[in-house]
């Protein structure tokens, strides 16, 4: 796509013509993905890895399936969280207590590799060795005796003593029981924080533009930019710390990417957003909002984001396999080897940002071109092109699975893996950026922020199916799994081709008069 024109007075510099205040939510937004992406990338992995290499020695499925419940619930809260934004919070106050109680969270998960180093200095056992010799599975809710005779039986082989003491087995159990609720407390507070922060960052950017300015599918395609720079580095980083030197420290990492998000924005957001965002909508609203009655034209723009909102889950179900099903595979199947060096499992995942930060800008120009020369692509078929793209990057995958049968030593090549992130990136460039615009046009004002959070709930609800399906490759062949969702995706593309006039319009006049086309 390098060869696309760009077109007159549209420049590769992102920012010309844009508001100031769309470099701020750039830098706050990829620094805040940064800690995001970079924790997520290795989550699973630290929960399928070894005791003995300090991970909770859970098998694939189980790990998917938490995955399955956090990636859905860290989509599910920004509609509370957008709620709480409109009526009392206002964008930027929610914005910053989510991202404070984000970061918390990526510091408390490395609690389950700091908890039994504390446990260690105050008691002067060996903690973890004891844990990790009694073979149980990190993570457990609560202790039953099996789990705690386990945990004698190897206190007295690891400890040398003839007789555990009631004490030292306290302290043991204690420990173990810590080291997994912290983990759960750690996502809990990471789904809260993202349920105040996401919506609410997503609404500011659609603040900084008057209605019908043609600029905003632009802006956010750029804002898109920055979330997948931040995911870029944080899956590098984090999650090439995390895999070589310690889990503990990747999720360390993650939590100072946000803290320095959250400080860029508060020194900077008075002078380049000025009121935006400061106080609830329902303040700016209070004298027009006569009646809180919705127009035929409201209704007909949420029926609109409604059934968008089917195909964009429609879409995550596939693409949020790349942060599990991915990850285990690439581990697992590929083969990662460079010359003398073996990729980190976890980088693949960067390829996907890499690759949006490298086309971005040509997409953005692209659909500017099109609309300055008459030969607009309609939201449907932008959200259709989106899905076959993503059908094509599943047929890569199937490529990879034939590969791996046909195989000597059991690995794929990894260039199958790299073309199925490069068409799903493509994919997501269709619709994701698209979508974001779509939601803030068409909202209600005095709901923006609601809309956002019910469009990111749609998106949850895919990443939990998503990690259902996942978690299934422990039943179904990977194959299987990759060519049931190459037709999926083929069938919704198709679909929704078929509804563009209907689409069109429940969207009009906001279609004809701001560009969403």
């Amino acid at each position: 796509m390098s060869d696309l024109p760009v077109p007159q007075g549209v420049s590769l510099n992102i920012f010309q013509n844009q508001p100031k205040g769309l470099k701020l939510l750039f830098a706050t937004e990829a620094w805040e993905r940064f800690s995001y992406y970079g924790m997520r990338v290795i989550m699973v992995l630290f929960l399928t890895a070894a005791t003995q290499n300090a991970g909770f020695g859970w098998s694939g499925g189980r790990a998917l399936s938490i995955y399955a419940i956090y990636t859905g619930f860290v989509y599910f809260s920004p509609a509370i969280g957008g709620y709480l934004a409109d009526r009392w919070l206002g964008y930027r106050k929610a914005t910053f207590l989510g991202g404070a109680t984000m970061a918390l969270g990526h510091f408390i998960m490395a609690g389950p590799a700091v908890i039994p180093w504390a446990f260690e200095q105050a008691s002067g056992l060996p903690v973890e060795a004891i844990l990790i010799a009694s073979g149980l599975e990190m993570g457990n809710w609560s202790m039953t005796p099996e789990m705690s005779g386990a945990i004698r039986t190897a206190l007295v082989s690891t400890a040398g003593a003839a007789d555990a003491s009631a004490a030292a087995l306290s302290t043991l159990e204690w420990a173990y029981l810590l080291k997994g609720w912290s983990f759960y407390l750690a996502i809990t507070l990471l789904i809260i924080g993202n349920g105040l922060f996401k919506p609410n960052m997503s609404t500011i950017v659609g603040e900084l533009y008057e209605p019908g300015d043609q600029r905003k599918d632009s802006a956010y395609t750029i804002f898109y930019m920055g979330i997948n720079i931040g995911a870029f580095f944080g899956m590098l980083i984090v999650g090439g710390v995390g895999e070589t030197w310690g889990w503990h420290y990747g999720f360390s990492i993650a939590g100072f990417g946000m803290i320095l998000g959250l400080l860029i924005f508060m020194y900077y957001a008075d002078r380049l957003l000025g009121e935006i965002g400061k106080e609830p909508r329902h303040i700016y609203d209070a004298v027009e909002a006569v009646s809180q009655k919705l127009t035929s034209q409201d209704v007909n723009h949420i029926k609109a984001i409604c059934v968008f909102a089917i195909f964009s889950a429609v879409f995550f179900i596939g693409f949020e396999q790349a942060g599990g099903l991915f990850n285990l595979y690439a581990y697992e199947y590929v083969d990662r080897s460079f010359f003398a060096w073996e990729i980190p499992a976890s980088w693949f995942g960067s390829l996907n940002p890499m690759f949006i930060f490298i086309f971005a800008p040509f997409v953005a120009a692209m659909w500017i071109r099109r609309d300055a020369t008459g030969r607009h692509v309609t939201t449907p078929y932008k959200f259709a092109l989106g899905l076959f793209l993503m059908a094509l990057g599943f047929l890569c995958m199937v490529a990879s699975a034939l590969d791996l049968q046909l195989s000597a030593d059991g690995k794929s090549h990894m260039i199958w893996l790299v073309g199925a992130y490069f068409f799903h990136t493509m994919g997501e460039l269709c619709i994701s950026p698209v979508g974001l615009s779509m939601v803030n046009q068409l909202a209600p004002a005095r709901y923006a922020a609601m809309a956002m959070g019910f469009w990111l709930f749609a998106i949850g609800i895919a990443n939990w199916i998503a990690g259902q399906i996942g978690a299934l490759s422990e039943t179904f062949s990977e194959m299987t799994i990759f060519m049931g969702l190459a037709v999926l995706c083929v069938v919704a593309a198709g679909l929704l081709a078929l509804l563009n006039g209907k689409m069109m319009s429940w969207m009009a006049p906001t279609a004809a008069s701001t560009g969403t086309k």
